[in-house]
């Protein structure tokens, strides 16, 4: 799946928003077990006056569970 948004305060929106992606999957390995992997870029456009590129802001999150 991919999630996107924006984000920004209210006063000087134009000046500070950004727009982060996310990509993530979920796999299901037997009887309710299941992992869930996501990739997050914080800021791929917007920013305002930054000298950070797209990937500089990232995360990865997994997880892991199981259903009874």
């Amino acid at each position: 799946g991919v999630q996107t948004g924006v984000a920004a305060p209210v006063d000087g929106f134009a000046d500070a928003y950004r727009v982060p992606v996310a990509v993530m999957g979920n796999y299901t390995f037997a009887a309710g077990m299941f992992a869930n992997l996501a990739l997050s870029l914080d800021r791929v456009a917007g920013g305002g006056a930054s000298d950070m590129n797209a990937t500089d802001a990232r995360s990865v999150t997994l997880t892991l569970g199981m259903v009874r």
